[in-house]
């Protein structure tokens, strides 16, 4: 449906505008879940968000692109656009995907008198202050707390992804109307294929690797399998770029294990399953940084479940949660990397272990943890919002 096709001029009625200054236009979490979940009841779907998109279906979803910002510091320009191009679509909803967004999205609302959703992908004042300065860290907490505490009392649907950013919200205010909405696969697109023969046990990292992922980690678990004789690879499902690329082709050179590990490139969201699937025990490595701990339980985590790999992963209490209910991995503690050789070995060494895990994820995932699932949460709130 394009502007054009109804007139050059957008039409108001039941329609939703997402906003973005940070993430891709068909980012998995806003276009390939809510938007085209909100697709299916509203009759209009705009996201406004930064760059292209390398897949889309045939849906009926407007995409518009903004420039990309230069920096996570240089913010204003991008802004600017996003403003500009969220004028030309008058909305009854705006949902917003960043703190800078949300205060966009509040003025075009309070403008259009039109309803405010703010979906929270992380804690927000731990993401903001990553890699700032230790001398102004704690003062970005403190300005980013604030102004969503101004924002949080003026938006009348909070998405989260976790329960202790839910948990942050009701502290800014305890009358916010709050939904979780977990990461979870799309089953429709996350299908069960043929299984695939393999040699020995095959390990996975789904997402882009770098060193705040536990890239030096992983590559050392790798070298110390090899000496000790296991029969191990490692799938990257995304890539590692820049210098954590230099680095990690350095060492896997200088260890001799080159053909340990294997990327698949960066994919578009519907082939990560693939990718995925045929897989045995799905590693979260993550670092033990603030933006790590306090964020939703990641994509990763339900698509290792989703394909009944065994969870490896450190002690974040989100993941750990899940893990621990669902009996569906090991946990060792953040940054210990002997605790990580120890229970990724356990789970290499015992067949019947590794697959009894991996089929307690695939249950949950398929019970609860699927977005078929969030989906009538999502559409649940945005209609008493709408009322």
């Amino acid at each position: 449906m394009s502007r054009r096709a109804i007139g050059g001029v957008p039409n108001q009625h039941t329609s939703v505008c997402i906003l973005s200054s940070g993430r891709k236009t068909n980012d998995e979490r806003i276009y390939y879940k809510i938007a085209r979940s909100l697709r299916k009841r509203y009759d209009r779907i705009v996201v406004i968000a930064p760059g292209g998109w390398d897949h889309r279906f045939d849906d009926g979803i407007e995409l518009v692109s903004i420039t990309k910002r230069r920096s996570r510091w240089n913010r204003l320009g991008t802004l600017r656009e996003l403003f500009q191009k969220a004028n030309e679509w008058p909305s009854s909803v705006y949902q917003c995907e960043e703190v800078d967004s949300w205060l966009v999205g509040w003025l075009i609302a309070r403008k259009n008198r039109a309803r405010l959703v703010f979906d929270a992908h992380e804690f927000d004042p731990a993401g903001v202050a990553e890699g700032a300065p230790p001398v102004i860290c704690g003062l970005l907490w403190l300005t980013v707390a604030v102004v969503e505490r101004f924002l949080t009392r003026r938006t009348g649907l909070i998405l989260v992804a976790n329960d202790i950013v839910r948990g942050y919200f009701l502290i800014l205010d305890r009358f916010a109307r709050i939904v979780r909405l977990e990461n979870a696969p799309v089953l429709a697109l996350f299908k069960e294929g043929k299984p695939t023969e393999k040699n020995g046990v095959l390990l996975c990292h789904e997402g882009s690797m770098g060193f705040s992922r536990g890239l030096k980690s992983i590559v050392r678990l790798i070298d110390r399998m090899k000496q000790a004789g296991i029969n191990t690879r490692l799938r990257i499902v995304g890539d590692v770029y820049g210098e954590e690329r230099s680095w990690m082709e350095r060492e896997l050179r200088r260890r001799n294990i080159a053909d340990c590990i294997e990327t698949t490139g960066w994919l578009k969201y519907p082939e990560v399953g693939k990718a995925v699937e045929g897989c045995d025990i799905g590693l979260i490595t993550m670092q033990p940084l603030a933006v790590n701990m306090l964020s939703g339980r990641p994509n990763k985590l339900f698509n290792y479940m989703r394909y009944g790999l065994a969870v490896v992963s450190s002690d974040f209490p989100e993941i750990t949660r899940v893990v621990d209910q669902e009996q569906c991995g090991l946990i060792y503690k953040c940054g210990d990397e002997e605790g990580l050789f120890t229970v990724t070995m356990k789970l290499v060494n015992d067949a019947n272990l590794r697959t009894t895990m991996g089929l307690n994820g695939k249950r949950a995932v398929l019970r609860e943890y699927n977005w078929e699932t969030m989906e009538q949460r999502l559409l649940t709130a945005y209609t008493d919002i709408l009322r």
